[in-house]
């Protein structure tokens, strides 16, 4: 989906970029804009745009990553022109609404069924090229599994969570 900045004497009038962005993105644009601090334990998903926004070279420090249950694939990691994709190995649930009894599934699913995709040369992901390209394959695989692994172990348990102070 595409999204729309104005920050006049800031973004040039006009200017289209298609680097792949995502709502992980915003805090730590923002973050850069106003100067903040974070805590250095806090784990950061995303990367400030305002290089883009200001015609400068923008470096993505993690892949774009998402794992969003009700859809099938769950898990998508993009990195350039390459897509993988992955399902998750239980069944979760498919609605919408999310529900506490979820969270014991997510934290326990592996993903499963890996595919590979050149979105630059097959944008409608109708051809898996996992081996045709067995690193990048690979290499992704490990890294989306690396980056579902560390999500689900920070996530907390609202299952869990006691609100009692006491």
């Amino acid at each position: 989906m595409p999204g729309i900045f104005s920050w006049p004497g800031v973004i040039a009038e006009g200017t289209i970029e298609n680097k792949p962005a995502g709502v992980v993105d915003v805090f730590p644009t923002i973050k850069e804009i106003v100067g903040g601090e974070i805590d250095s334990e806090i784990v950061i998903d995303g990367s400030s745009l305002l290089p883009l926004f200001q015609a400068d070279k923008f470096e993505r420090s993690k892949p774009l990553y998402w794992f969003y249950p009700p859809s099938r694939p769950v898990a998508v990691i993009r990195q350039g022109p390459w897509n993988l994709i992955a399902d998750p190995e239980i069944d979760i649930p498919r609605g919408n609404m999310f529900q506490e009894a979820y969270i014991g599934m997510i934290k326990e699913t592996k993903l499963v069924n890996f595919r590979l995709y050149n979105l630059r040369n097959d944008p409608k992901q109708n051809k898996d090229v996992s081996s045709d390209n067995p690193e990048v394959f690979e290499s992704m695989k490990k890294e989306m599994i690396r980056l579902h692994d560390e999500i689900v172990e920070e996530a907390i348990d609202w299952r869990s969570f006691s609100w009692d102070n006491n």
